[in-house]
């Protein structure tokens, strides 16, 4: 009895030490996980309305902002309508592809102030001719901002009439309200209307603020599209030959 009490006496401060240093490495090993679940979930955890998405998401406020998801059909006109309770617009500059001068849907707008951009950046997710727009403070360009005065989108090429002409046009950059009246008597010196087609959107019936009018004669599309970049209701509308279908 004595000597097995003598060995418990001897090993038990060894297994004590083993002990300690195990829990030791256990709760190490513990606090390690925690810290690393913690950052984990902290980088999860975003806010709803977050546009780390966008070009410039964490930008610090200033007064450009890109918008982005826009209609082909945007133009200055529009968009300053579109943003005209935020503030005062100075530029605007439209995104090209630079091979093909294709217009890329998306573009810059710069306000007068911190104040109308920020006003501009909540109403992203909102829709501007049938497209929920994107939008977020600009990220500064390296060695300062271009000049002013950029691309314009109503810098289309004059319509060109198809040979034999046609007696349907397309319509453009329309006002949301527009209805049939507004545009008969718009075109009423033009010539006679046979029928109004209003686009919508397949899935949700929604305008798309274009059409296609179709008239009597060639002769009447002729005058009508001379019409082209005329305002009404408030807006440059964009008339075009409508391609005869076979």
């Amino acid at each position: 009895v004595s000597s097995v009490w003598l060995g418990s006496f001897f090993l038990s401060p060894l297994l004590s030490s083993k002990y300690m240093k195990a829990k030791k490495r256990v709760t190490t090993v513990s606090c390690l996980l925690q810290t690393s679940w913690e950052a984990l979930s902290a980088k999860k955890q975003k806010p709803a309305n977050s546009n780390s998405g966008l070009p410039g998401g964490d930008v610090e406020a200033n007064p450009k902002c890109f918008i982005g998801n826009l209609s082909w059909d945007i133009d200055d006109d529009s968009c300053k309508d579109f943003f005209k309770d935020c503030g005062t617009i100075t530029d605007i500059f439209w995104l090209k592809d630079r091979e093909t001068e294709k217009f890329k849907g998306c573009g810059f707008i710069t306000f007068d102030s911190i104040e109308a951009a920020q006003k501009a950046v909540a109403k992203a997710g909102e829709q501007l001719m049938g497209r929920e727009l994107k939008i977020n403070f600009a990220k500064p360009r390296p060695g300062g901002e271009r000049k002013s005065g950029g691309r314009k989108r109503d810098s289309r090429p004059p319509p060109v009439r198809p040979e034999g002409g046609t007696t349907t046009v397309f319509v453009g950059n329309l006002s949301f309200d527009i209805d049939d009246d507004s545009m008969r008597n718009f075109a009423q010196e033009c010539g006679e209307i046979l029928k109004i087609r209003w686009l919508t959107d397949k899935t949700t019936g929604d305008f798309k603020g274009c059409g296609f009018i179709d008239f009597s004669s060639t002769d009447g599309v002729d005058a009508f599209v001379k019409k082209n970049g005329e305002n009404l209701m408030g807006r440059n509308i964009r008339i075009d030959y409508a391609t005869p279908r076979n």
